[in-house]
């Protein structure tokens, strides 16, 4: 959000140069693209000119931001501006906060509002113009809209007009997807920014970034001594840390040293944002790179790191990994140090790694969870994913991924279609997970604690980490002596602090952030107005906890964790993780469900699996809640630790997670067999009579059934090399039985009479050539049969003999007297009057006593 100096008419911003063309191109062509630098105005004027215009005729003007907060800040300045009341003409619409009313003309909502709006208003009849602020940051529901956007131009709304822009867009990429948008480039007047890099030095590129801006700091305050510093972090965790290392140092004594992210109140945000009497330090994440401009910032300090969540489909676990910046993200951050005055950039990295730096934003549609996603538009009614002009198509297994989470959930069907839960679902402006958590309620008296629990899983964590023992005792007597879920404990921290009308005090009592609690409190009554509305029955007079445990597992059934040991688990799909240390349920209790399954960056390329928010669970649990998943097998496996004998044991799994198992005495022969079979094949074990004969004989067939298909011959692959290892083994019920296992009556059984005769004539063990010798024919060679002769032996032969009827041409290895090969041929006449000569030569010497003709 551009703010403007006290005596600085908004007019002077520089993006009002362009009005005329903006207008102009809105007013021509259903799209238009404009690239703007940071700081131009574009957020807060470009509605406000399209309006003014009257382009948006009775219709609204509709902005899409990627961010809450910007959408809130962003809408209560333009409507100062305009001096109305926010709400009125000028208004927002955030999830679970809505400012606007019917008099609204310019509303600034995020793109998942937009959204949802769609499965009321398909048409978005109340749109006249949809403006896409800050496209750069390519944010799942931004691209998604985008697509939408286009296909209703396309088909049912020719008169809407669509409006993106960014700073450092991708003209190419957007003008090749949007073809005919007008291209504008507002390249306004802004202040000159000097960017600086870390000078190359290995140690120093490895300290913590926290350390490196304090580092920094004096030199950044010298040059740029009469405005605020911004400061970009990756997270949470590393604003905190600087904030506590620049308190340290002399030259930050006397600012004010504020943080500035998205789990802050809205008050503490607008702190950060809003410009004061005292110059500042603002540690921000990447929430104040676009969009939000901070008023009075002359220096950027950039750490270059950001936090990016996202999704492994093949793994199903969320992920939350620090990463390096684009360069289009630099220059965003760099651009906020310019906006009234000269600035400077601190990037705390070298020019080198600037230069190798990818020049924009991975999309997010590449790297998170689709489900929601997926879901939204099979409610617009659009089923095939694949085939939606996406700007940029999301990744097969994605797709794939998230379809089957919806199935498992009950939200498709198995031809993939939406089911009656799925259409409830959708409903909610939740992850289907917890929505499905929700219906799961039903009728079960605990919906209001459902819906609690939804919005404690929302928003940041009400439990606050940094407290000290006596604050933790009193969090944990909450809860009683046999905790069996995380949860348990959030509900009781939240009613503590509720009970007490969330004052301040009973919050540092127990260690809870009141002011996330009490918005948690106002989230829950919005859910439960949704889940009335669609029928859902809300009476709960005290919550029949096993009801709501039994609703968190429908909600995460792939989420279920076995403790192998301490704190570690297992879990579905070979994974294996820990629980949180801050987890409360007690180790004695083997089955878990975590709400939260995060996998972070832990440095040098290592990641930590972490389950938080677990809740303990009981087995017959499963075949209720989990009907599809749950199952009872016989495993059949060979113990290569007992023994080495064929075992069997009874498995309760969920989908492939094994549960239980409890071992079983019988083992039937055809069992044995099979497992058997496939270690031997595995080279597990060896047969003592499965020999070089034995390979030769299997190439044989080979041949005879790849180049004389007429004879009916069946070729010997992988799956029948098993199937005669299976009749080998046979009667067996360990290792020691398979060694000693005989083979050729297995073999010889194997082929027909007529079979066998065949491979006989077209592939035969020995082979008569010209001087009448019948050496022996190799089929070991994958380039072919040979046979293996000194020179003397082949004297007298010009032609070698053929195999499989003259379709296979038999090699000759001719050997030295030693046995040493001399030359490969399957020409023999050429290789007695080209070659032999030079042979002779070179061997007759060495050795005289043989035959040299």
């Amino acid at each position: 959000m551009r703010l403007v100096p006290r005596g600085c008419p908004v007019n002077s911003l520089p993006v009002e140069q362009f009005r005329g063309p903006i207008v102009d191109a809105v007013r021509s062509h259903a799209c238009v693209i404009v690239e703007a630098p940071t700081g131009s105005g574009k957020s807060t004027q470009i509605p406000q000119m399209l309006l003014d215009a009257g382009l948006a005729g009775k219709g609204v003007i509709t902005v899409l931001q990627p961010r809450r907060l910007a959408a809130r800040m962003l809408a209560r300045r333009v409507a100062a501006e305009r001096h109305g009341k926010l709400g009125d003409e000028v208004g927002y619409q955030v999830r679970f906060d809505n400012r606007t009313g019917p008099r609204t003309r310019i509303r600034f909502e995020t793109d998942g509002i937009t959204l949802r709006r769609l499965h009321h208003d398909p048409l978005l009849r109340d749109t006249a113009i949809l403006i896409f602020d800050e496209f750069h940051e390519r944010h799942l529901y931004g691209d998604l809209m985008l697509g939408l956007a286009k296909r209703l131009i396309e088909h049912d709304r020719p008169d809407l007009r669509l409006v993106v822009m960014s700073a450092t867009l991708d003209t190419a990429e957007l003008g090749a997807y949007l073809p005919g948008a007008a291209v504008i480039r507002a390249e306004g007047r802004t202040f000159p920014v000097g960017i600086r890099h870390l000078p190359p030095n290995a140690k120093r590129e490895k300290a913590p970034p926290w350390e490196l801006a304090t580092e920094v700091l004096p030199e950044v305050l010298r040059d740029a001594p009469d405005g605020d510093v911004l400061v970009f972090m990756p997270g949470v965790y590393e604003i905190n840390r600087t904030l506590r290392e620049l308190q340290r140092i002399p030259v930050a004594k006397d600012r004010l040293l504020l943080p500035l992210h998205g789990q802050l109140s809205p008050a503490q945000q607008d702190q950060a944002a809003t410009p004061g009497n005292q110059r500042r330090i603002i540690v921000a994440t990447n929430i104040a790179e676009t969009s939000l401009t901070i008023e009075g910032v002359t220096a950027v300090i950039d750490s270059g790191l950001v936090r990016r969540a996202g999704f492994d489909p093949r793994r199903g676990i969320n992920t939350l990994l620090t990463g390096k910046t684009s360069q289009a993200s630099a220059a965003q951050r760099a651009g906020r140090a310019g906006r009234t005055a000269p600035g400077i950039a601190m990037r705390l990295w070298t020019e080198r790694d600037h230069a190798k730096r990818p020049a924009h934003e991975t999309p997010e549609l590449l790297r998170v969870d689709l489900a929601e996603t997926m879901l939204q538009l099979k409610l617009t009614g659009i089923d095939d994913l694949a085939a939606f002009p996406w700007i940029t198509p999301p990744p097969p297994q994605a797709l794939q991924t998230a379809q089957e989470l919806l199935t498992v959930l009950g939200a498709l069907d198995a031809c993939g279609r939406l089911t009656a839960h799925g259409w409830r679902m959708a409903s909610f402006p939740l992850h289907p997970r917890i929505s499905r958590m929700l219906i799961a309620g039903d009728g079960q008296q605990c919906l209001p604690t459902l819906c609690l629990i939804a919005a404690l899983l929302q928003e940041q964590n009400i439990l606050l980490a940094a407290v000290d023992d006596r604050v933790r005792a009193r969090r944990l007597g909450l809860v009683g002596d046999t905790p069996v879920s995380d949860l348990a404990l959030l509900l009781a921290a939240w009613h503590y602090v509720s009970d007490r009308h969330f004052q301040r005090e009973a919050g540092e009592e127990i260690g809870v952030h009141v002011q996330a609690a009490r918005t948690a409190g106002e989230l829950q009554e919005q859910l439960l107005q949704i889940a009335e509305s669609q029928g859902l029955d809300s009476y709960e007079k005290q919550p029949e906890m096993e009801a709501v445990y039994k609703a968190v597992l429908t909600a995460f059934p792939d989420h279920l964790a076995v403790r192998s040991g301490g704190d570690r688990c297992s879990l579905s799909g070979g994974r294996r993780g820990s629980v949180h240390p801050s987890s409360i349920v007690p180790r004695e209790h083997a089955l878990l469900v975590a709400a939260d399954i995060q996998e972070t960056g832990k440095g040098k390329g290592t990641v930590e699996v972490t389950l938080s928010l677990v809740t303990a669970i009981r087995e017959e649990w499963l075949e209720e809640c989990c009907a599809g998943a749950f199952r009872i097998r016989r495993r059949i496996f060979f113990d290569a630790v007992g023994g080495g004998r064929v075992a069997a044991e009874e498995q309760t799994c969920l989908g492939d997670l094994v549960i239980r198992s409890r071992r079983l005495a019988n083992v039937t022969s055809d069992e044995a067999a099979e497992v058997l079979a496939v270690e031997t094949a595995a080279g597990n074990i060896t047969i003592k009579a499965w020999d070089a004969k034995v390979e030769a004989w299997i190439a044989r067939v080979n041949l005879v059934a790849t180049h004389c298909p007429e004879a009916g011959v069946p070729a010997i692959g992988a799956g029948e090399r098993t199937a005669l290892l299976a009749q080998i083994c046979h009667g067996a019920l360990g290792a020691k039985d398979v060694k000693a296992a005989a083979v050729w009556p297995v073999l010889q059984h194997w082929l027909s009479a007529a079979q066998t005769a065949a491979v006989e004539v077209y592939a035969p063990a020995q082979i008569r050539i010209e001087n009448g010798r019948t050496p022996r024919i190799h089929y070991d060679d994958p380039a072919g049969p040979y046979i293996a002769m000194r020179v003397q032996e082949l004297y007298d032969t010009n032609r070698l003999p053929t195999l499989c009827n003259g379709a296979v041409r038999l090699k000759a290895h001719i050997l030295a007297p030693s046995q040493r090969p001399v030359q490969i041929t399957d020409d023999l006449a050429r290789f007695w009057g080209e070659s032999y000569a030079q042979v002779k030569k070179d061997l007759r010497g060495r050795y005289p006593k043989h035959e040299w003709r």
